[in-house]
């Protein structure tokens, strides 16, 4: 555990978040406290999903996330860009969990099962994390954040890439099966030109690493 707190403590210090918080204070944090600093984190793979349409609506919340001008925080050691009026309620688990379920989150995924008892268990999971209980929070801040870059490009795709189910009264209708298909299409084709924009931004960086390397020879020489 401790070496778990340790890793969080020190990824919530580096960018985008810049939270500077020690172990020992990041381990005080509990309740709406420790909430904020998940809602941070969620945010910045997906900030859309979390957000109410009031939120997105009459707030510039999300940038101010994605941007990274995270800032070291207040007088209370809260970070400077967390939304003090968020409410973390039952509609805002539920969007934690479309979002988790999005990334993959598997101690959701296994619970994410149709029988009464596994239903009764994700409530029960839903009510600790709006508690803000660590045993909850803690491993969906670790998972995150060890896989943050990936995690975002997952959150990126599945606007595009999630399959479409027709409603039961349009199972029967033509025009619409020939909209899903056109939708299916599509979607092929989004990823042949991700892949192909993937492969060229890789190009792109290992070519402006072999060009750093040339002028710290340069340099040496």
């Amino acid at each position: 555990m401790d070496a778990d707190l340790q890793f969080i403590a020190s990824r919530l210090s580096e960018e985008p978040f810049n939270l500077q918080l020690r172990v020992a204070e990041f381990g005080q944090r509990e309740g709406r406290q420790l909430l904020q600093i998940a809602n941070v984190v969620l945010s910045s793979i997906d900030s859309k999903i979390l957000m109410s349409k009031e939120e997105e609506e009459e707030s510039s919340y999300a940038a101010s996330i994605v941007g990274g001008g995270a800032g070291s925080g207040d007088s209370n050691g809260n970070p400077s860009f967390v939304d003090a009026n968020c409410l973390f309620d039952s509609e805002w688990a539920e969007r934690v969990v479309r979002l988790l379920t999005i990334l993959g989150y598997p101690p959701l995924i296994t619970l994410q099962q149709h029988d009464d008892d596994d239903e009764r268990q994700k409530q029960e999971w839903m009510n600790r994390l709006q508690s803000g209980e660590r045993s909850v929070v803690y491993p969906i801040l670790q998972y995150c954040l060890k896989s943050h870059e990936r995690l975002q490009k997952r959150a990126y795709l599945s606007k595009f890439l999630l399959p479409v189910s027709l409603p039961a009264e349009l199972s029967g209708d033509d025009e619409a099966q020939v909209l899903v298909q056109r939708y299916q299409v599509l979607q092929e084709e989004f990823k042949h030109v991700h892949k192909a924009h993937d492969s060229l931004q890789k190009e792109a960086r290992s070519g402006s690493d072999l060009e750093k390397d040339i002028h710290q020879l340069e340099r040496e020489t």
